[in-house]
């Protein structure tokens, strides 16, 4: 069976059927050999895969060939991944998926060659399918270079010890959600739909994306370690600056504050460390503040919905897809 064969998207399972058959047909087995060797081990790791399905879904919404949305859904998959590998670098992080991070299996050198590579093969791949559409490519770059503006706040943020929840949601909006965001307005820009349209569907995969990132947040301390497929508490062990933390800052007193801060500084085992900070979290009801976030922007992806110019036949797909993103359990 080809992705071909597959004419009518009836169903979530559909798109993430046809994405996986095409990225089979994706066998980068050019020269040379070592540069795209970590094409083919990252890419074929399980994940998500939201990203492509966002492009692939809203593509659906206008026609229901997606023969010439699968590219672009594998280039935003790649380019996701190229940020994984950079970003893996940059942390020092041994481990991805369950797997050897890239630059830990090829070595660093390799990893950042072919995670540029990467890069460039994605941007490659819009221009030969969009180039009727070069708002498409326009808009992709424009993406590109706020995931990397992202990147560096984050990395600026590890030296100060506050920061706002404003700065905070501005951060991952860069880093997580504008991808996403842009996902959902490719399909509408490939099908020349309007500009209400577009910026509709883009302003949902922003409102998503900070949705995720903040339930993320959440279930790193209170989701089960098995179903969230990461170590509980990791994020406050390695001192990230999470939703919960800057929570937790906003209501402590002065003294408390520097405390706390000071924490970030200590010889505690792991162990110690997060039950420190989850009395903290209990005692001052964090989860229920950082909750309130995650909730604000919930209901403006299903008010971006009510209110989406699409077909209504569609909108409960929309719907099962956003609560798939974001309704996860702790």
């Amino acid at each position: 069976m080809s992705y071909n064969s597959i004419t009518n998207v009836s169903s979530l399972e559909d798109l993430l059927l046809k994405y996986h058959m095409f990225s089979k047909e994706m066998r980068w087995d050019m020269k040379p050999e070592e540069l795209y060797d970590p094409f083919r081990y990252i890419m074929d790791q399980k994940g998500k895969k939201m990203r492509p399905i966002s492009l692939l879904l809203s593509s659906s919404f206008f026609n229901s060939d997606l023969t010439k949305a699968l590219p672009l859904a594998y280039a935003i998959e790649l380019f996701h991944n190229f940020t994984l590998v950079h970003d893996d670098i940059m942390d020092n992080a041994e481990t991805r998926r369950g797997k050897k991070s890239v630059h830990v299996e090829f070595g660093t050198n390799l990893a950042l060659l072919s995670g540029d590579a990467m890069l460039l093969e994605a941007c490659k791949l819009i221009q030969q399918n969009s180039s009727h559409h070069t708002d498409i490519l326009k808009h992709f770059l424009e993406t590109a270079l706020d995931v990397c503006k992202g990147q560096c706040i984050d990395m600026n943020f590890e030296r100060r010890e506050i920061i706002s929840i404003p700065e905070y949601l501005e951060m991952i909006k860069l880093k997580t959600a504008v991808l996403l965001g842009t996902a959902l307005k490719m399909g509408a820009q490939l099908h020349d739909q309007n500009e209400i349209i577009q910026e509709q569907l883009y302003h949902l995969g922003i409102n998503l994306g900070l949705a995720f990132q903040i339930q993320d947040d959440i279930l790193d301390c209170y989701g089960d370690e098995e179903a969230f497929g990461k170590k509980r508490g990791g994020d406050l062990i390695q001192h990230k600056k999470s939703i919960l933390i800057l929570c937790a800052l906003e209501k402590l007193n002065p003294q408390e504050k520097h405390k706390f801060i000071d924490e970030y500084h200590s010889e505690r085992s792991d162990i110690e460390q997060l039950h420190y900070y989850l009395d903290y979290f209990k005692k001052y009801n964090i989860k229920e503040d950082a909750e309130k976030h995650y909730d604000h922007f919930k209901k403006l992806c299903y008010d971006i919905i009510s209110q989406i110019k699409i077909d209504e036949k569609f909108k409960p797909l929309l719907q099962e897809f956003v609560s798939l993103i974001i309704n996860r359990s702790v």
